[in-house]
């Protein structure tokens, strides 16, 4: 199988400012979002007439039960910054045909501490893969990277960042966790893959309920089309988050809502 390779490991959104400090997914108190400058000039306004969607979940996708999705956090005295996971939660379970997936979420500004991504297989207690990595902000994403073992299609995974204060902290200051399952690759997913145009990736991903795929592709838009697929699988999710009628998964979707107006 050909595995979908991201434009890179470890990337930054290089700017967006004035998220707020509600974040946290279980602690979201209608934060105010403003936006900066960057390599697109102006965000349209939220189309609340949508017609479609460009991502459609997964036929059967099953809904993680037992706490394997999950986010919040305790604070602690070192820093107010937060995580929200960008994948579904509430709605499914988001689908990769990668063995390395690309994890994206998004942090408020952190100042101080580390950040610790797992990795965790199944029911176990144990992490499959653990890195510490330096913490960043705004649209953050993590490729599973060559040191860790590849993952098994047809397995689910739990991936979860920690924001600590410090690497030997017991206390952590915000953490996310959510599940991608890895399926295996079709003639259409392979297809997309050796196009040229993230955007054309991305739709072909996403309409095949290829979640983290698809955002892979467009989650840092370097074109304007790319921003507003973006908006678009931000808004598609938010739409199916709330569907759930889960008051955590409202406060979701709402926050999503908000991240899509973001540069």
């Amino acid at each position: 199988m050909t595995s979908h390779q991201p434009r890179s490991r470890f990337r930054l959104k290089p700017s967006a400012t004035g998220l707020g400090r509600s974040l946290m997914l279980l602690l979201l108190a209608g934060s105010s979002l403003a936006t900066a400058g960057g390599a697109i000039a102006a965000s349209p306004q939220l189309d609340s007439n949508r017609k479609g969607r460009a991502y459609e979940p997964p036929p059967n996708s099953r809904i993680s039960g037992g706490g394997n999705t999950g986010s919040g956090g305790s604070r602690d005295w070192c820093s107010d910054d937060s995580l929200a996971a960008i994948a579904p939660q509430f709605s499914g379970v988001g689908q990769s045909f990668s063995t390395r997936p690309t994890f994206v979420w998004y942090t408020d500004s952190p100042t101080v501490g580390v950040m610790q991504f797992e990795l965790y297989q199944g029911d176990s207690d144990e992490p499959i893969f653990s890195e510490t990595v330096l913490p960043q902000s705004n649209f953050v994403a993590y490729t599973l990277p060559a040191t860790a073992p590849a993952l098994t299609v047809g397995e689910t995974y739990l991936w979860q960042a920690t924001l600590r204060c410090s690497a030997d902290a017991e206390m952590i200051s915000s953490w996310i966790a959510t599940t991608v399952e890895i399926v295996d690759a079709t003639s259409d997913m392979l297809a997309a893959d050796a196009t040229n145009s993230p955007v054309q990736m991305a739709q072909a991903y996403a309409s095949s309920g290829l979640w983290y795929d698809a955002l892979a592709e467009v989650y840092d838009p370097e074109t304007f089309d790319e921003y507003l697929l973006r908006q678009s699988l931000l808004l598609d999710l938010a739409d199916l988050e709330a569907a759930s009628g889960n008051a955590i998964a409202i406060d979701i979707s709402k926050q999503l809502q908000d991240l899509a107006e973001m540069f």
